[in-house]
């Protein structure tokens, strides 16, 4: 269609997208082999210990729709409606926005 009536496309892959999005609910995970923790010296941990993520990562359930949150709202924001027919394509008067995943395509 962009073809037919001469209408410019972009693509865009946004480079980590999944960890710009914040967390909606608390996850914790257990400190990645390899990594040493410090503290005041001659003291030492035992035991196991967990980290907070305080932004979202690519593999947990939530991670996209916590991505395609932040992205639908700043398209809203800029003026573009969600298609009734797929939530992934964002019109406004001068352009359509397909979503998929962390990658559009622009067409204006």
């Amino acid at each position: 269609m962009a073809n037919i009536h001469e209408l410019d496309t972009k693509v865009i892959d946004f480079v980590l997208a999944f960890p710009q999005a914040k967390l909606d609910v608390d996850v914790f995970m257990e400190i990645p082999a390899g990594m040493v923790l410090s503290g005041p010296p001659g003291s030492f941990y035992r035991g196991k210990f967990v980290l907070k993520l305080n932004k979202s990562l690519y593999g947990l359930k939530r991670a996209s729709a916590n991505w395609f949150e932040i992205l639908s709202n700043g398209l809203k924001d800029r003026g573009f409606k969600s298609s009734d027919v797929d939530p992934c394509v964002f019109i406004s008067d001068k352009a359509f926005i397909l979503v998929y995943v962390d990658d559009c395509i622009v067409i204006s």
